[in-house]
């Protein structure tokens, strides 16, 4: 059911139906001059003027925040470079301290060999000059009787000097230093 407006005169209502008819809604704001296109297009124009400072608001903090993003990986990919660093490190100091103890071992090793071939060395020094001694006065008692039964065999005329008897050598002594060198002294 439609309105009747009592109040007005008939003309005046008639010329508020042709207003209704030809005005269109716009978008932020009514033309009083009945502009509506022109209004249209500014309306328009605000919103995308609106949508693009939006879009550009949200892409710089898109950007911002992929920078943001680019950095977390790349300090958790030089984090993960540098655990494993770490851990090659720690391989190889245990590898060289492992090698140490090796070398230490062997060392002490070599070192107890060279102490017993060095106390082998000495007793086998001493062995060989006891002997040695003993067989030079061996020796030396050959010696003596052999000048005794040599003047006895020998022709009178030669008997009649005076026999000499040999001399006797002091023996020989060696001497073992504690390096396992020895030295004959007479």
């Amino acid at each position: 059911m439609a309105r009747i407006d009592w109040t007005s005169t008939p003309q005046e209502r008639e010329r508020k139906k042709k207003q209704k008819k030809n005005k269109t809604p716009a978008l932020f704001a009514a033309d009083p001059e009945s502009n509506t296109n022109t209004i249209r297009l500014l309306g328009f124009l605000r919103l995308w003027r609106l949508s693009r400072l939006h879009e550009t608001l949200v892409a710089a903090e898109r950007a911002r925040t992929e920078e943001k993003a680019q950095e977390a990986r790349t300090e958790r990919e030089r984090a993960l470079r540098a655990e494993v660093e770490r851990a090659r490190l720690e391989g190889v100091a245990a590898e060289s301290a492992n090698a140490r103890q090796r070398l230490e071992k062997m060392a002490r090793a070599f070192k107890d060999e060279i102490d017993t071939l060095n106390e082998a060395l000495v007793i086998a020094a001493r062995d060989i000059a006891e002997a040695a001694d003993s067989e030079i006065e061996s020796e030396n008692e050959r010696e003596g009787g052999e000048v005794q039964e040599a003047y006895a065999r020998a022709p009178k005329d030669l008997r009649r000097a005076e026999p000499r008897p040999p001399k006797q050598k002091a023996p020989t002594r060696f001497v073992v230093d504690p390096s396992g060198a020895y030295e004959a002294k007479e």
